[in-house]
């Protein structure tokens, strides 16, 4: 067993930016995983502010936050705290306001999700969604 103090396994971890947009059905999920033993205690903030329990799953080295986009309040920037005997690290991560996803019309199984910078395309199959880039369309 090696003893040291937490570092964010970013492989496991949610990307540093996560989009929705309010009402989104689907919420966002941050999700942060961390290396260090002793295991860390993990905490996640929004301003200073630690999120309301009922909205965070701690599992060992673990922490997944799920926020509803409900209002232009729940957009910002979170981070999530780990600690152990050894020192403590954080992890910062921004959810973004996203373009509420729209189907084209008279394409019943295309949607288009746009946010800042970024275009998503979304294809809806008889058994599945696809999410497809922009980069995804000009190489076919």
């Amino acid at each position: 067993m090696i003893l040291g103090p937490p570092r964010i396994n970013l492989e496991k971890s949610s990307s540093s930016e996560l989009y929705s947009y309010i009402d989104n059905p689907s919420p966002v999920t941050i999700i942060c995983h961390w290396w260090g033993y002793p295991v860390p205690a993990l905490s996640i903030k929004k301003n200073n502010k630690a999120l309301p329990s009922d909205d965070v799953k701690i599992d060992g080295p673990r922490l997944e936050a799920t926020i509803k986009i409900d209002s232009e309040d729940d957009f910002g920037n979170y981070t999530c705290h780990a600690s152990n005997t050894f020192g403590d690290a954080t992890y910062d991560l921004s959810v973004l306001k996203a373009g509420k996803w729209h189907r084209p019309v008279g394409r019943e199984s295309w949607g288009i999700l746009s946010f800042e910078r970024h275009l998503l395309f979304q294809y809806f199959s008889s058994t599945d969604i696809h999410y497809l880039s922009p980069l995804h369309l000009i190489a076919r």
